[in-house]
């Protein structure tokens, strides 16, 4: 069958005119697509082609659901998500793990895409054996069913409505109640209930119904976490949180004191401030206050973004004057002067810019602030960061 010129020129413009035997293609879809979603990594748009042969786009975006109505293509079917089909009740959950793997798709040979701690809320998106979610950042990825405790929107408020503390301590132990047995390890940033102070240890309550015995120096309750002090002091705080982790191994899309990737660092050291803020190293380049290109010098907790002319691949945490600290191979301290006994050649020649965050913005927030750490089972509110 031959197609005209002036077929193939309406095709060209647009995926969704053209000549009617024409099908669009899962890639002219999502090309058009494209333009509506500034971060993949929390804005869901996935283009696939359907069995029946139609392109079905899953997505979180309003955006992208208003232009396919208003196009009314037969050949495009749209998921909107969260899906209630598949979710049934269910509107939000907690990990109930001390370290959850987030996966890019649901099966455990899939890659990590990040982790969850113990205690963190999760946004339910949709269940195909696995839960998708996304993070109070917006992070959205698949969880095995056995590691988030599923809530309907009663439960969840009632489950945050307990006094929440966060664990300050990099690792500590919880016991059973008689002090017998080891209940569980949880790292720094997780989140537990507490039902009683005990002096010296605290009751304390699992997402999933189990109960033991912690440090009480080793928790904190979650509303004094976050402590109101001008930029300059939480991010020298960032910076000195981000030093009790050295000697701790890297980790692929590590998110906890158990181990850590470059981006996990900065992640561990903001939450252990109570602030939450965006997950990757390509989402913290883009952050506001860029500082000058040729600035030689930097204050403490400034991020300083490592990669090539094409993109960033790496991100520390400043130290002051030329030094920092980082995951690579595990968290060590480098410098960018030849002249220090802590030089890091392969830093220096990859070095691209650095950023001083807004420590109470848009894009790193309070914990607090957040609406799922209150019990309100609604989407994350996106920093809006053009990541492509």
């Amino acid at each position: 069958m031959r197609i005209s010129k002036i077929c193939i020129g309406v095709l060209a413009a647009t995926f969704l005119a053209g000549c009617a035997a024409v099908h669009s293609t899962d890639k002219d879809v999502g090309q058009e697509l494209s333009r509506f979603v500034d971060d993949h990594k929390t804005q869901v748009l996935d283009v696939e082609q359907g069995a029946s042969g139609a392109v079905v786009v899953t997505t979180t975006e309003e955006t992208v659901v208003a232009y396919l109505e208003q196009k009314k293509n037969p050949n495009i079917v749209v998921r909107r998500l969260p899906e209630a089909v598949s979710l049934g009740d269910v509107a939000a959950g907690v990990v109930s793990v001390p370290v959850a793997a987030i996966h890019r798709a649901p099966k455990s040979s899939s890659e990590i895409i990040s982790e969850a701690l113990m205690g963190t809320p999760v946004y339910m998106l949709e269940k195909d054996g696995w839960w998708r979610v996304q993070t109070p950042e917006g992070y959205h990825g698949w969880v095995n069913g056995l590691q988030v405790i599923a809530m309907t929107p009663e439960d969840f408020q009632a489950h945050f409505q307990k006094p929440q503390a966060m664990v300050t301590a990099l690792e500590v132990e919880v016991s059973s109640e008689d002090g017998r047995q080891t209940v569980t390890t949880l790292t720094a940033g997780s989140l537990v209930s507490v039902v009683k102070e005990l002096g010296k240890q605290t009751l304390i309550a699992l997402p999933d119904g189990r109960t033991g015995r912690i440090d009480t120096q080793a928790l904190q309750s979650l509303d004094r976490v976050y402590q109101a002090l001008p930029e300059v002091q939480m991010r020298e705080k960032i910076a000195q949180n981000a030093l009790k982790l050295i000697g701790r191994s890297y980790r692929w899309a590590g998110v906890s004191t158990f181990g850590v990737d470059g981006s996990g660092l900065v992640k561990v050291a903001w939450q252990m401030a109570g602030l939450v803020g965006p997950r990757d190293a390509d989402e913290m380049a883009v952050l506001p206050q860029r500082l000058p290109a040729d600035t030689q010098t930097f204050e403490a907790g400034d991020l300083l973004f490592f990669g090539n002319a094409k993109s960033v691949n790496h991100v520390a945490i400043g130290l002051g004057g030329t030094r920092f600290v980082h995951a690579w191979g595990d968290v060590r301290v480098g410098d960018l002067n030849a002249a220090s006994a802590e030089y890091d050649k392969s830093a220096k020649d990859t070095f691209m810019f650095a950023v001083r965050p807004e420590m109470n913005g848009q894009c790193i927030r309070p914990m607090t602030d957040l609406p799922l750490f209150a019990g309100k089972p609604v989407k994350p509110e996106l920093c809006k960061l053009k990541i492509r």
